[in-house]
């Protein structure tokens, strides 16, 4: 398995989400409304800065060059 998302974990806090368990380099993280449609883009970063968007239920993907992982996140 790659080391790159190994115990990956996902932690919600005050409006933004940390992704535990990973390096920063080479990886997307992308979120998406329930719609499917693209909402939040970030580039070799661990954190997801989501105090922008509505409460809702939505979806992460989590892309390095060789996996990808995908999770929801609630925000109340």
């Amino acid at each position: 398995m790659n080391s790159l998302l190994n115990n990956l974990s996902t932690l919600c806090i005050e409006f933004k989400t940390y992704i535990e368990g990973i390096n920063n380099a080479n990886i997307q993280v992308n979120v998406y409304d329930l719609q499917g449609k693209l909402i939040y883009q970030r580039n070799n970063s661990n954190v997801i800065n989501i105090s922008h968007i509505k409460q809702g239920v939505y979806f992460t993907e989590i892309k390095s060059p060789t996996m990808i992982y995908r999770t929801k996140i609630i925000k109340q």
